[in-house]
């Protein structure tokens, strides 16, 4: 059995893609039949408080801090941008920093980010208006309904 133990000093995360990521425990290093090697303990955890702290940084997001929240979201450039109505090569050109003025992508990513974290509902209703953008508009004159039966709440339908 490879022997393993855990480091006090400061571990460099590379790997997450953001240059300046440092770590203080939850490190383990070790020796393999392949060679020295290193473990991240509870990574999917690691990479949601990054995220979570990039998101509430003060200043704007670089664009290497874009790409890990697109990464961490799941999302391509392409579908990162549908959901932010912009374009993939927008997406792209913000990624490495060719973009000038991203502000509003920059608080539209945070938002989206918490959304899909803290409130499913809210990420599934950003989803949804997304995949309509590109259908034909209704008739703003067209009948809408909102019914309360039986002492519940009231629903919103559009007619058919």
């Amino acid at each position: 059995m490879p022997k393993r133990k855990k480091t006090a000093k400061l571990y460099h995360y590379k790997t997450s893609g953001l240059p300046n990521i440092w770590l203080k425990g939850g490190v383990v290093h070790g020796d393999s039949p392949y060679g020295p090697t290193t473990a991240i303990e509870d990574l999917d955890e690691l990479h949601r408080v990054i995220s979570y702290g990039l998101v509430r940084q003060p200043r704007p997001l670089t664009g290497r801090e874009a790409r890990f929240l697109r990464i961490e979201l799941d999302l391509s450039q392409k579908r990162l941008g549908i959901l932010l109505n912009t374009g993939e090569q927008t997406v792209a050109r913000w990624e490495k920093g060719r973009t000038g003025n991203v502000r509003a992508l920059d608080r539209a990513l945070r938002m989206l980010w918490l959304a899909w974290v803290k409130d499913r509902k809210i990420a599934e209703t950003i989803e949804r208006i997304a995949d309509r953008d590109g259908e034909t508009a209704y008739k703003a004159d067209k009948r809408i309904v909102l019914t309360r039966e039986g002492g519940e709440r009231w629903d919103f339908q559009r007619a058919a």
